[in-house]
Parts: structure tokens; sequence; C-alpha cells
């Protein structure tokens, strides 16, 4: 592989999607600052931008909580709203790593991911490909109301 391919490699990993104070996105753009930091499932900070008419966008980092001096900014590079087998499947496949962060390694995500997956009841796991919680019991309810 050549050097060229690595660099644009490199670059489709470090590169962002400009989004508005929606955070919808409305461009993308390299900002080597926000591409310094590190991925966690519990990031400390948040990455925004600053928009004004005719100059370019000036990416922002925002914390999320005290942080002290000298310890490491991280922000997620996926959607903390999704299951972590996910995200994790997500980082592996865009970003080539295993998630290590210390969210991930306390197994922080276990209860997290029964709330964003199970059903109404908290008793089995809405069907999801690579779902590891149980699948939930038949229900006519279910059945009925999806087929409205």
């Amino acid at each position: 592989k050549t050097a060229a391919f690595h660099a644009l490699c490199r670059f489709r990993n470090n590169n962002f999607a400009v989004t508005d104070e929606l955070f919808l996105p409305i461009g993308a753009g390299c900002f080597p600052h926000g591409a310094a930091l590190n991925h966690s499932c519990r990031p400390n900070c948040l990455l925004g931008f600053e928009l004004q008419q005719g100059s370019p966008p000036k990416q922002v980092v925002r914390v999320l909580e005290h942080v002290a001096a000298g310890y490491e900014l991280t922000h997620s590079y996926v959607d903390l709203a999704l299951p972590s087998w996910q995200r994790h499947e997500q980082l592996r496949e865009v970003y080539g790593f295993d998630c290590g962060c210390c969210a991930c390694r306390d197994g922080e995500g276990s209860s997290k991911d029964v709330m964003l997956s199970s059903d109404k009841g908290g008793t089995g796991a809405v069907a999801s490909a690579g779902c590891p919680l149980p699948a939930a019991l038949p229900s006519e309810e279910r059945t009925v109301s999806l087929a409205e």
C-alpha cells in the first residue's frame, strides 16, 4: 500500500462532520486539534462548531465536567445513544480499534444496553443484529400495535 493510501485513510478517520446548533451535519472539515482527542464511551467533552457567515467553521471543545489540569480530554467518535455492541462494531469497522475506554473496562454499558434494547416491560430485547440480550417473549399486544 502506498503512502498516499495511508494518508487518505488517516484523513477519513480524522475528518469531522460540521454540525449546526442542533448537531445536524451541514458539511465536513479537517480539524487537527479535535483529531488529537481520543475516544471514550464516557467522554468528558463535546465537540461543536461556531458558524459565522463568510468565515470557515471553528471547532469548539466544550467540557462536560470539571477536568483537572493534565487529565486527558476525550469525546465519543460514535453515537452514545447506541447500545455498546453497536458502538463497538462501529469503532471496529470505521476506526479500526476495539474500545478499551474506562466505561467499557468497568462494564458500564450493560444496564444502559438493557434500557436501550429491552421491551417496555424490561424483560427482553427487541430483535437486533448482534444483540447479546435474550429476546423478548412474543407479545400479541406488540404484534397488534406494530400492525396498526
